[in-house]
């Protein structure tokens, strides 16, 4: 799975992820933001989606009996702002 996504400043960012985990137990994957159950497989899967999001997307790995939260993964989307320092002296420059 990336780690981030890199956006301007009203972009969503579109990518397809796919991730990969091994248990001992029946296990869900939940998107943390929604609270909203994405899959769930017996010891060993994968599972591929596309994600759109401006924000970051924080996902758990979930034992379907206890509900314990077996791992977490942050999926990061960062908003690329061009500094106005840098962008007045780009326009002032004759070089």
């Amino acid at each position: 799975m990336p780690k981030f996504c890199l956006i301007g400043k009203n972009d969503v960012c579109v990518t397809t992820l796919q991730m990969r985990w091994k248990t001992n137990t029946v296990a869900c994957l939940v998107n943390e933001n929604t609270k909203t159950v994405l899959h769930c497989a017996r010891q060993q899967d994968a599972y591929t989606m596309t994600l759109q999001s401006n924000e970051t997307v924080l996902f758990s790995l979930m034992d379907q009996s206890s509900k314990k939260v077996l791992a977490t993964r942050a999926f990061k989307v960062l908003q690329h702002q061009q500094q106005a320092l840098q962008q007045r002296r780009l326009s002032w420059s004759i070089f």
